[in-house]
């Protein structure tokens, strides 16, 4: 029963990322940035001697949350539905860089989707090892 509520709970949060995702991917970027989108700046600015790439980190960390949740949410269903998981995943994120082209002030980019696919993938690795913790200590 635990394990079928952790997976639960993962999907839910799967669909929420998935949400807050395409909110923030199609929300208009008109003026400074505000809210987290500042604080990643001033994070990577600070990391790096310049805010320029922070959009990517933030693709990755968003793509790590959503590969993250949903992998561990079908981890039990075998390799197919990872795999399948996957494939949505990035269909998902290049679906939003195609409509983020039909916006005034958003411009698809191929850099955004390979943060995407590489924030995914380090979002299964983090579900997968979360899995054996929780396995080896029986939680």
């Amino acid at each position: 029963m635990k394990a079928l509520s952790l997976r639960l709970l993962s999907q839910g949060l799967a669909v929420i990322t998935a949400i807050a995702i395409a909110m923030l991917s199609l929300s208009s970027s008109d003026g400074p940035p505000s809210g987290l989108f500042a604080l990643l700046e001033e994070i990577v600015a600070a990391l790096f001697g310049s805010a320029i790439g922070s959009d990517k980190i933030g693709h990755f960390v968003a793509y790590t949350a959503l590969g993250a949740f949903a992998a561990f949410g079908v981890r039990l269903h075998g390799p197919r539905a990872l795999l399948g998981i996957a494939l949505a995943i990035l269909l998902y994120g290049g679906f939003l860089e195609v409509v983020q082209g039909l916006t005034d002030d958003r411009t698809p980019s191929f850099a955004d989707l390979l943060a995407n696919a590489l924030g995914m993938a380090t979002g299964f690795a983090a579900a997968e090892a979360a899995h054996i913790f929780l396995k080896r200590y029986s939680l």
